[in-house]
């Protein structure tokens, strides 16, 4: 059971990572699709090299 509250989080916070960095790219310009691939990105490297016990 656990493991389902932590993929909900990691959900969440995938969401919650892309769409701000679409938002801010968006007013720099920037294509928004380039922040959703940054922050999966940035968010499949947490989630390999950060370990479950850290959380």
């Amino acid at each position: 059971m656990e493991e389902i509250g932590y993929l909900m989080v990691q959900i969440f916070l995938l969401l919650f990572l892309a769409e701000s960095l679409g938002m801010l790219l968006k007013k720099a310009k920037i294509p928004e699709m380039v922040g959703y691939i940054l922050a999966g990105i940035i968010f499949i490297n947490l989630t390999i090299f950060v370990p479950l016990s850290a959380v």
